[in-house]
């Protein structure tokens, strides 16, 4: 896989959340299969995520470094740092944080 199509599989996931209000990523191709993303997605009630990764696609999908900060307001903040357990379940993490509540 080349950096290009990481990069836009990653947009593509991006598409799916229909409560992201604003998008602004920033990818940078380091090597044709490695890659630095950076960028805050901003949601309809006001909160935000921070997201970086640095990824080598050379074999598979290798994070060396990522960091994920979710942050709304008032006094909640969720931070995923380097944990690869954290991020192989981060799906979980995701949906739990953006669903909304029923009532």
């Amino acid at each position: 896989m080349r950096i290009e199509e990481y990069f836009q599989q990653f947009d593509a996931t991006l598409a799916l959340f229909p409560h992201a209000a604003l998008k602004t990523m920033r990818y940078d191709q380091r090597s044709e299969t490695k890659g630095f993303i950076r960028g805050v997605i901003l949601f309809d009630d006001g909160s935000e995520l921070h997201v970086r990764e640095f990824v080598d696609v050379t074999s598979g999908i290798e994070r060396f470094k990522y960091s994920y900060h979710y942050i709304s307001l008032p006094y909640t903040f969720f931070l995923l740092n380097g944990d690869m357990e954290l991020y192989r379940n981060r799906h979980l993490f995701i949906e739990k944080m953006f669903s909304k509540p029923k009532t």
